[in-house]
Parts: structure tokens; C-alpha cells; sequence
């Protein structure tokens, strides 16, 4: 079926639904400066890493999942929810697209399928993108970000792993994120 004859009555689309869709990028390699000021979502590299010091440059093998809610014929509804089996995964607990400016988003992290606690999650909204709302997730991996606005938002998160043992990196970066439009059924 091409993009010029994709009909979404005829394709299954008839009822309020929230979809996603979801990406994962294998792990890559990246170059990163080796100072110990350098952050990566509240890691010092060089101090937790504990490897690279003294070096110019730290190997960090990084990998992403993507997920994004899309609402599809304009209502939000069951299916926000489901997790999608990413590694590393964000998971809202409540719907996003029903949310007003002030509402409350609770959110769980799930690493291998299994809440993580200790994790430091950022939610930042596309109109004001400095202003990001910051929170560690609790031992059951949720945190709950209160939103100041509607509109577009990305939710992101890094777990940093011991380095892979073929020696090709210094550590190891799982990302993930989540985005959506809130407030807009």
C-alpha cells in the first residue's frame, strides 16, 4: 500500500486509539572528553566509570530506544500504557493526551522489563526546552513530573553500564526516550 492510496478507515483505524511507535538503535561507539566535570544525566563518567583516567578521550558504547505516543483519530485512550519490551523503557501511568497545563505525569522505567530505581529522568517541553523538569526515579521506578503546559514533550533517561567486556569502550550508555503531545485528545 502506497503513502497516495493509505485510507485509515479501510487500514483498521476506525476506533479512538493511542498507538506508538518505537526504535532501537544497536549500541554504537562514540568519543566522548575525559574530565571528571563531565555530566551525562548526573553521571560524572570519569569518577562512576572509574576507567579512562588519564585519558584524552573515554569510549562510551551507546545504545537508544525511541517510543513515541501518537494519537490516532484525535482521542487518547487505552494503549498509553503498554510497554513495548525496549531495554531500557519509559512508561507513562497515566494519559498523557488528557492532560492539563499543571496536570501530574507518573512515570515508570522499566531496564530489562524490571523497575529501576536510582535514575535520573528529564522531561522538557518543545516550546521552552531549557526549562527541563528533573527527578530520580523511587525503588518502585516511577517518578511524576507535574507539566506546566500542554503541547509537545520529550521524556528522557541514561542507565550506565560497567564496560562491555570486549574492551572496545570505557562504559556503557542505554538511552531512552519517550515522546508526546499532552492536553490535546
Amino acid at each position: 500500500m502506497t503513502e497516495a492510496h493509505y485510507d485509515p478507515v479501510n487500514a483498521g483505524l476506525q476506533r479512538w486509539r493511542t498507538d506508538r511507535c518505537q526504535i532501537v538503535v544497536r549500541p554504537r561507539h562514540l568519543r566522548l572528553p575525559a574530565t571528571a566535570e563531565r555530566l551525562v544525566h548526573g553521571h560524572q563518567i570519569g569518577r562512576d566509570i572509574g576507567r579512562g583516567q588519564g585519558k584524552l578521550l573515554l569510549r562510551d558504547s551507546f545504545a537508544r530506544s525511541v517510543k513515541s505516543l501518537l494519537v490516532v483519530n484525535g482521542r487518547g485512550s487505552a494503549g498509553f500504557d503498554r510497554t513495548a519490551g525496549l531495554p531500557l523503557e519509559l512508561v507513562p501511568l497515566a494519559d498523557p493526551a488528557w492532560l492539563a497545563a499543571g496536570g501530574a505525569l507518573p512515570v515508570r522505567l522499566l531496564w530489562q522489563g524490571k523497575p529501576v530505581a536510582g535514575i535520573q529522568v528529564a522531561a522538557l517541553s518543545r516550546l521552552d526546552p531549557s526549562k527541563a523538569l528533573v527527578a530520580r526515579t523511587d525503588g518502585d521506578g516511577r517518578v511524576t513530573f507535574t507539566l506546566p503546559r500542554t503541547g509537545e514533550w520529550l521524556v528522557k533517561a541514561v542507565k550506565i553500564l560497567p564496560a562491555p567486556p570486549d574492551g572496545t569502550a570505557d562504559f556503557a550508555s542505554v538511552w531512552a526516550s519517550l515522546t508526546f503531545v499532552a492536553g490535546q485528545p
